[in-house]
């Protein structure tokens, strides 16, 4: 019995000091160089994107909530013609890791807004046809292996093809989707801001 006591007390404590974490969740954007404009592009699509996290938020039951998710995709249809490209978008390095195989995953916080956009993080979504990691030795990884977390970028790709969100989304929850969106790309450029 002393020895289950002395081992709860240690996970107690241990659970206590890791969940002590002081850090912020989010990379907070920096303010931009005066030389430096967010695109029209950008900002139409952050537009059309942000009043639904509140509107989710206060959205009285689930129908109300599913409701504004398909309201959201015709929202984010509009912003885009007949491409899902994008140019020259400001944001901040939020996440970069390597899989496995040592391919690149990049997750970018766009500039004044709560959204992300980011490729894939594994590669059993490769293996199934997502190609979206950027490989290994390849220029765009070398470019991004010169930066570093909170490092403020514009950022060029295509957005991924989507059936919800008109766009993919990759949360797990329809929440997650409405209250902390992030959506796929495919890099093609990424550069720090002058």
């Amino acid at each position: 019995m002393k020895n289950v006591i002395i081992l709860l007390t240690f996970l107690t404590l241990i659970i206590g000091i890791s969940g002590c974490d002081d850090a912020p969740n989010e990379v907070e954007s920096k303010p931009l160089p005066p030389n430096i404009q967010v695109p029209p592009q950008q900002k139409a699509f952050t537009d059309a994107v942000t009043p639904f996290i509140d509107k989710y938020g206060a959205a009285p039951n689930e129908l109300k909530k599913s409701a504004l998710r398909s309201d959201r995709k015709t929202a984010i249809a509009n912003v885009f013609n007949e491409t899902l490209e994008f140019t020259d978008w400001i944001g901040t390095i939020k996440t970069m890791e390597t899989t496995s195989e040592g391919n690149a995953h990049l997750e970018i916080s766009l500039y004044g807004a709560a959204i992300q956009i980011e490729n894939n993080n594994n590669e059993v979504s490769a293996a199934l046809g997502d190609k979206t990691l950027i490989p290994k030795g390849s220029e765009l990884f070398n470019a991004i292996a010169n930066l570093a977390v909170g490092t403020q970028v514009k950022v060029s790709g295509i957005f991924q093809k989507g059936r919800l969100d008109f766009i993919e989304e990759l949360s797990l929850t329809e929440e997650g989707s409405m209250t902390d969106p992030a959506f796929a790309v495919k890099f093609t450029k990424v550069e720090k801001t002058q």
